[in-house]
């Protein structure tokens, strides 16, 4: 009958109900979790971005007279081309 059908599509909506209300709250852990992640980080990129500001033609032209760097002095050019693409 319409009433069973309809009592029937009730309980359809409210399983979905459910559902969606569950994947909200995981969506918003995902984005809070993300969002602190970000806020960590932040703080790193600003002063990356500083530093990155500081250097002139001439620093980079010493870089580029070393035939074979220093490992930190390649990890950093190397992050530093990251952060110029």
């Amino acid at each position: 009958t319409e009433r069973e059908e309809a009592e029937k599509l009730l309980r359809l909506v409210g399983k979905e109900e459910e559902e969606v209300v569950v994947k909200t709250e995981l969506t918003q852990e995902l984005r809070d979790e993300a969002q602190r992640d970000l806020d960590a980080a932040m703080p790193a990129l600003n002063d990356a971005v500083r530093a990155l500001s500081a250097l002139n033609k001439s620093d980079i032209t010493e870089i580029k007279s070393f035939s074979k760097p220093p490992l930190l002095v390649q990890l950093t050019m190397e992050a530093v081309c990251i952060l110029l693409q």
